[in-house]
């Protein structure tokens, strides 16, 4: 082979031709266009609710509604933020774009409602020290969502299912690459550069969501 450049060549044997093809098939796949997804969230009145955050406030509107009282919260992550603090009127919501403002009685609606979509979605929270995780069904497959990472596992794909990575170039397109380290199941989401760790309960319940 010569590239017609320099008038050097290279010799390459049968195995040599292989090794090329299996790489070159593996780069086709890792650079095929991929269909972006993203995971649900919930409108609040303008504000967006991440499902990350949705347990959390959820659980701070309902002290709100029955207590009169709450504890303030920021939650910032790279892609998104979302601030409950004390207003004139009650809970003041702030997202990185909106503001809303709820009452008493309307903090009491909005749990319902954030609890009645995290029910629809399947939602299950485990958290691990100051790690939160969150998993989540879509009519497409399940997301695992850690702190602003997101990954996303097609319908039919699970962390037990889906192959071990060891060239770090992955599978099929969309789907996210798993990697064993540390006593834990990675898995990245190569278009986006996401990357979660599940132990094996977490995994587990994932495995049964």
């Amino acid at each position: 082979m010569s590239d017609q450049r320099t008038a050097r060549w290279v010799l390459l044997g049968a195995d040599h031709i292989r090794e090329l093809e299996r790489r070159l098939e593996a780069l086709t796949i890792a650079t095929e266009p991929a269909v972006r997804v993203e995971p649900p969230t919930i409108p609040l009145k303008g504000v967006t609710v991440h499902l990350q955050s949705a347990f959390k406030l959820a659980e701070t509107l309902e002290e709100f509604a029955n207590t009169g009282n709450f504890e303030p919260f920021v939650e910032i992550t790279p892609d998104y933020s979302l601030t409950a603090s004390r207003s004139t009127e009650g809970v003041e919501l702030t997202d990185s774009n909106n503001r809303v403002a709820l009452t008493q009685r309307e903090s009491r609606k909005w749990a319902g409602i954030i609890r009645g979509e995290l029910d629809r979605f399947n939602a299950i929270q485990f958290e691990r020290g100051g790690i939160r995780t969150v998993c989540a069904a879509s009519e497409q497959g399940q997301w695992v969502l850690q702190w602003g990472d997101e990954v996303f596992l097609p319908s039919g794909n699970s962390p037990k299912s889906l192959p071990v990575s060891g060239s770090g170039l992955g599978g099929a397109v969309g789907s996210p690459i798993i990697k064993h380290a540390g006593g834990f199941v990675l898995l990245l989401r190569p278009e986006t550069g996401s990357c979660v760790a599940l132990t094996d309960a977490e995994s587990g319940s994932l495995e049964g969501s």
